[in-house]
């Protein structure tokens, strides 16, 4: 797993456009311990816009704390949500 900061996820965002990948971003409260969990499958190009879109509806900093490469990042999105389904919280946010 890693641990990225916003400003270091956008700046690896450019060397990952070329591929498609399912990103896991956790949002956590100062103090709380650990966060919800978005899974959500992406282009390459559309790792820093989500990231800074995130940002912009949470109150606390997103991070992003994997990604997995993928051709197909719909149906493999929606695989990790069936896997993970009695631990959803709304939406595509996870405990």
């Amino acid at each position: 797993m890693i641990i990225l900061s916003p400003h270091t996820a956008n700046t690896i965002s450019p060397h990952a456009a070329d591929q498609s990948w399912v990103m896991f971003v956790q949002v956590n409260v100062p103090g709380s311990g650990l966060g919800p969990i978005k899974i959500e499958g992406v282009k390459g190009t559309q790792i820093a816009p989500r990231l800074r879109a995130l940002a912009a509806e949470n109150a606390f900093e997103p991070y992003l704390i994997g990604l997995t490469p993928t051709t197909t990042p719909d149906e493999l999105e929606k695989a990790i949500h069936v896997q993970y389904a009695t631990t959803c919280l709304h939406h595509d946010w996870f405990q």
